[in-house]
């Protein structure tokens, strides 16, 4: 009876580990998707076109 409940409490501590696991990947990935994004939103807001689908380089 020991030995039972001793493997299931193992058991649930290794799914709490497991899943704590996955959760912190699961926020390193939006983290990184975030920061993504942001530069893709800033390198658009940068850019301007001019009708011929060429981006007008502002700085000549």
């Amino acid at each position: 009876m020991e030995d039972a409940l001793a493997a299931q409490l193992t058991n649930r501590s290794n799914k709490q580990v497991r899943t704590q696991i996955s959760m912190a990947v699961m926020k390193n990935q939006i983290d990184q998707q975030e920061a993504q994004a942001a530069a893709l939103v800033k390198m658009i807001q940068n850019s301007s076109l001019d009708g011929t689908g060429q981006i007008v380089n502002r700085t000549a």
